[in-house]
């Protein structure tokens, strides 16, 4: 199992911090980095847009992944959010642990424990 950051943006704070919450009150992440908006610039329905969005890094285990994707789909405020995907090559030892402790894995993060 390996630690995965999950990339996504939203129109404003309130539902970037709503979404992140539930994500982590959920266990389905470990971590959400919300940082503050800044300008997008992307094609929309033939002509590019400009709007002020919040990014956010959510921070995970692949045992995880896919049920996150599917509620942040569910919760997210746009009709196409864009949802990106990267399995992390390198982290602490502690760092590891920590994420298995918080999302409910034992050991290296093999089993689940039950709630």
């Amino acid at each position: 199992m390996s630690l995965v950051i999950i990339y996504s943006t939203f129109p404003d704070e309130e539902s970037a911090k709503s979404v992140a919450r539930f994500l982590v009150k959920r266990r389905l992440v470990a971590c959400a980095n919300i940082y503050p908006e800044g300008t997008s610039f992307y094609w929309w329905n033939d002509s590019i847009e400009e709007s002020r969005e919040c990014g956010v890094y959510f921070k995970t285990l692949s045992n995880c992944l896919a049920d996150a994707v599917t509620e942040l789909k569910k919760k997210h405020p746009y009709s196409n959010p864009a949802i990106l995907t990267w399995e992390v090559t390198s982290q602490s030892a502690h760092y590891t642990e920590w994420m298995n402790r918080e999302l409910g894995f034992q050991g290296d993060g093999g089993s689940k424990v039950s709630e």
